[in-house]
Order: C-alpha cells, then sequence, then structure tokens
C-alpha cells in the first residue's frame, strides 16, 4: 500500500488531538472502548507497514543479487558493481525513510493511548468508590 494511503488512514482514524476530559463513568467508559479500538487499528496498520518495509527490502536483495550475477557474465568493473549498489542501497533507504517515519509515529501514539487507558481504568476505578 502507499504510504499516502497510510498517513490518510491514521488521520481518518481522529488519534491526533484526542480530548480526555471523561465528566462520567460512563463517558470515561466510552473513551477507553474508542482508545482501544484506536489501539488495534494502529497495530494493523503498523504490522502492514513492516511488511511493506519487507517487501521494498527483499526486493533490493533481489536487485542486488541480480548485479552480483551480472558481474559474473559480463566482467563489469568492480569499481562499477560497487557503484551500483551503493546507488541502490540509497535509494531503498529513501524509500523505507517515510515507513520507518511513520512507524515510530505509530509506536508513539500507541505508547500515549497506553498512558491515557491508565488514565482512564483509574478515573473509573475513583468514579466507582
Amino acid at each position: 500500500m502507499n504510504i499516502k494511503l497510510y498517513k490518510q488512514q491514521i488521520s481518518e482514524l481522529g488519534v491526533e488531538g484526542f480530548q480526555l476530559e471523561p465528566k462520567s463513568l460512563m463517558e470515561a467508559t466510552s473513551l477507553l472502548t474508542k482508545l482501544k479500538e484506536y489501539q488495534k487499528v494502529l497495530k494493523q496498520i503498523k504490522f502492514n507497514i513492516r511488511i511493506d518495509a519487507r517487501k521494498i527490502r527483499k526486493e533490493y536483495i533481489n536487485n542486488i543479487e541480480k548485479i552480483n550475477e551480472s558481474l559474473k557474465n559480463n566482467k563489469k568493473t568492480d569499481k562499477e558493481v560497487r557503484m551500483a549498489i551503493k546507488l541502490l542501497k540509497i535509494e531503498k533507504d529513501e524509500k523505507i525513510a517515510p515507513y520507518d517515519v511513520l512507524d515510530n509515529l505509530i509506536d508513539n501514539y500507541i505508547v500515549q493511548i497506553e498512558d491515557s487507558k491508565i488514565f482512564l481504568r483509574e478515573y473509573i476505578k475513583n468514579q466507582m468508590k
């Protein structure tokens, strides 16, 4: 999937700027349920991002193997092969960087959600006393 679609999914989820100000036990319970759903969706997006990044890495490994094979067949110079491999690695890193950034963003959201869930559980516990 395209990285823009992942960003759109996260944006549509509404995690950014989510407000935690429960005024009642029922509202706190509802917020807790919503946070659990957000967390579930974020984990699925994260899983998909990692699969896509893995596919990109695998594709570049295959390309490097093809270059090494062409070295044997075409007798290209070692310098040409090293340069081609270096360019492929740079290209791969540039392609994977947005996935890594998004993966880290999701990790941060998941940590924030965990903290918020703890807050809500404590709120609910105190309201039930």
